[in-house]
C-alpha cells in the first residue's frame, strides 16, 4: 500500500484516531555526526525501544527520539505531527518483546532460567 501524507486526511473523520507520544529508533551515520540515516522502527513503549536499540549489531550508531503522532485506531500506523507529516508503520512490539526476552534469557544460567520461569 502506498504511503500517504497527513494532507490526505483532510476532511476525513478522525473520531477514533488519537495523538500519542511515540519513539523512533534510527541508525545514525558512522562518521560521528549523529545524523539520521534510516528508521529501524517506531514504538509506543520507550523501554522496549531502548532494548531493541541495544540489541542492534551496530547499536553504537543507533539513537532514539520522541515525536508526536496521529495514530489510527488499529495502532498499526501513524502520521508525524511535526516535520513532514509522513505516514509510518509501527513495529510489531509483541514480536520484539519476545525476542528481547529470549536474548535476555540466553544470558542466564540454567538455574536462573528455572527461577525466572517459576515467577
Amino acid at each position: 500500500m502506498k504511503k500517504q501524507s497527513l494532507a490526505n486526511l483532510a476532511n476525513v473523520s478522525l473520531a477514533k484516531w488519537t495523538v500519542r507520544k511515540v519513539v523512533e529508533v534510527y541508525k545514525t551515520d558512522t562518521g560521528g555526526e549523529g545524523h539520521h540515516v534510516k528508521t529501524l522502527g517506531w514504538f509506543f513503549d520507550h523501554d522496549l525501544a531502548k532494548a531493541f536499540r541495544g540489541q542492534q549489531a551496530d547499536s553504537a550508531f543507533c539513537a532514539m527520539r520522541f515525536s508526536w503522532a496521529l495514530v489510527d485506531p488499529s495502532l498499526q500506523r501513524g502520521f508525524l505531527l511535526k516535520e513532514s507529516g509522513a505516514e509510518f508503520n509501527f513495529i510489531d512490539e509483541a514480536k520484539v518483546r519476545k525476542g528481547v526476552k529470549a536474548r535476555a534469557l540466553e544470558k542466564l544460567t540454567p538455574a536462573e532460567r528455572r527461577t525466572v520461569a517459576r515467577t
